[in-house]
């Protein structure tokens, strides 16, 4: 260890300025005294793509940059010379721009409620995906590309290559200048569904279309979420309406169509509160792909460790995550009474 301590400063400070998470920092920063010494918490102001938005002032004390990573997190063998396959797990944090780390459940992103520390150390983490927004006093999480719409309604954001793409009601899939001019990507998805999803998987691009036995959510639905976020333990929000079929398509760039798709293989996708993301199945302790998890109507009134739910692509069912828990083993922390779970509530 007396060798890493006495690494130069000014290498310590190149290999700190290359730290784009405060996870890395935390790692970083936990290894001794003088690591610690050399790294600040990195602002991730610089990560979000430019638009032309008019925010509020970064001084201002009513609103708050917040942002989701979510990482694939391995455990680190003890034993070099092991056969045994390393544990891994999906785990979500939450970062503030004050540099409070949260840990917070994959999907719902309620924080974790037991009370065991957690040693960075002795995980590898692998980023797979991360969301920023901005939280101030007016509790909307989203701006107005075109305020004169009124008729406007986006159910989904992504940032692809490096590109902001939006999808709206109607299936139609845009890409947002930075002057915010909305321009049409690709042929419109008529009728997949009452609520859609981006998700990028394996570098093509996907549309989930969720269909919905009653009215779909407008963006009005979620203010208790985000006035809640981060920090409710419960949800004041209705039972909103629940999911009853999932379809999949995927643009097929070169020929400008999509394609209905009837099989994930080994891949996974999550479609959580604030992104949606895929996995492959074999990177993850106790994996099961050829399916989608997902936040249904009902997981606001038993907000938990288990809320959430799973359609299986193979015969199209659709199952509670309480109800069959092998479901929930890429997860972490795991279902609560587990002897993994713990709370992440950091200052570094």
């Amino acid at each position: 260890m007396s060798r890493w301590a006495d690494l130069p400063k000014e290498l310590l400070e190149m290999i700190s300025k290359r730290l784009d998470s405060g996870v890395d920092a935390l790692r970083f920063r936990a290894v001794c005294t003088s690591w610690r010494c050399s790294a600040s918490l990195p602002s991730f102001d610089q990560e979000i793509p430019p638009l032309l938005l008019m925010l509020p002032q970064s001084n201002s004390a009513d609103s708050v940059i917040l942002r989701t990573t979510v990482w694939r997190m391995e455990l680190v063998r003890k034993d070099p010379n092991s056969s045994s396959l390393s544990k891994s797990w999906l785990v979500k944090v939450g970062e503030s721009k004050y540099g409070k780390l949260h840990l917070l459940n994959p999907l719902t992103n309620q924080k974790a409620d037991a009370a065991t520390s957690l040693d960075f150390l002795d995980f590898k983490f692998v980023r797979l995906s991360k969301a920023v927004f901005l939280k101030w006093s007016r509790r909307f999480p989203v701006f107005r590309i075109n305020k004169d719409d009124k008729n406007f309604q986006y159910d989904d954001i992504m940032v692809r290559k490096d590109q902001f793409y939006v999808i709206d009601r109607w299936g139609t899939v845009s890409w947002i200048h930075p002057s915010l001019k909305v321009i049409q990507y690709c042929p419109s998805l008529y009728g997949c569904g009452g609520q859609k999803n981006l998700v990028e998987s394996c570098g093509d691009l996907y549309v989930v279309g969720r269909y919905l036995d009653g009215e779909r959510r407008t963006w009005e639905y979620y203010e208790d979420y985000n006035d809640n976020y981060f920090h409710s333990s419960g949800s004041r929000m209705q039972i909103g309406p629940k999911a009853v079929y999932f379809r999949v398509y995927k643009l097929d760039e070169e020929r400008g169509t999509w394609v209905d798709v009837k099989s994930l293989d080994d891949r996974v996708f999550v479609l959580g509160m604030d992104c949606s993301f895929s996995i492959s199945c074999r990177e993850f302790s106790g994996g099961i792909g050829n399916c989608i998890y997902f936040v249904d109507g009902d997981d606001f009134a038993v907000w938990g460790s288990t809320a959430g739910h799973v359609f299986q692509l193979e015969d199209r069912s659709i199952e509670k995550l309480a109800v069959i828990p092998e479901f929930s083993e890429i997860f972490w922390p795991p279902n609560a009474g587990s002897s993994m779970s713990t709370n992440l509530d950091v200052y570094v």
